[in-house]
């Protein structure tokens, strides 16, 4: 399901839905959450009773969803390294947003589980989904607030590539486009299959 979901989150970055795609997934995860164990906040609905297959259907639909949050991550960090003065089309920059990235995920990877078994042993699993829940819904209105001010100070979020050989593109391409134009670039040449030679008879 991960694999599907990153394909179809590929089809939107493509056409430039990088922050939207980023939104709507935190949207929804925040939503998500509050079904994850239940929530205390949804007692109303389930009176205070755990369900296995809601618990396992949440779990599948916030994998899912993830998709949309780290897929895009990649494109806007790439062009707001760009829109920087980082070199287009460089490894050094690819590889920095790569490192950027990557190690961000590390870190919470190392934090989460420590924090969050913690907030388990104080607060109990339901309440601690319901902090995850106003965490997520903390990162819609941070990455809102940041578009507004984008926005409102003419910021720009990416630059106008220009095609090889051709004239300005009026839209910027994926990641995914960018990585393989430079491939083709840097790897021109090297693959030409080169003439064989007749060989020479051992015997005069």
């Amino acid at each position: 399901m991960y694999m599907i979901a990153c394909l179809i989150t590929a089809k939107f970055v493509n056409k430039n839905y990088v922050y939207s795609c980023m939104l709507m997934a935190w949207l929804v995860n925040s939503l998500i959450y509050l079904f994850l164990a239940p929530s205390p906040l949804l007692d109303f609905l389930f009176h205070a009773n755990q369900y296995f297959t809601l618990t396992f259907c949440s779990v599948l639909v916030i994998n899912m969803i993830d998709t949309a949050e780290l897929i895009p991550l990649f494109q806007a960090t790439l062009d707001i390294l760009i829109v920087n003065g980082y070199s287009h089309g460089s490894t050094s920059t690819y590889g920095l947003t790569a490192a950027l990235i990557n190690s961000s995920l590390s870190l919470g990877g190392m934090i989460g589980p420590t924090v969050s078994g913690t907030l388990i042993d104080l607060f109990g699993f339901p309440w601690t989904t319901t902090i995850c829940s106003a965490l997520s819904l903390a990162m819609v209105l941070i990455l809102s607030s940041f578009l507004v001010i984008t926005k409102t100070t003419n910021t720009p979020l990416s630059l106008v590539d220009e095609s090889v050989g051709g004239p300005p593109s009026t839209t910027p391409t994926s990641f995914i486009n960018r990585l393989s134009l430079y491939f083709r670039k840097s790897t021109k040449g090297y693959f030409k299959v080169a003439p064989v030679q007749p060989s020479q008879s051992l015997v005069d």
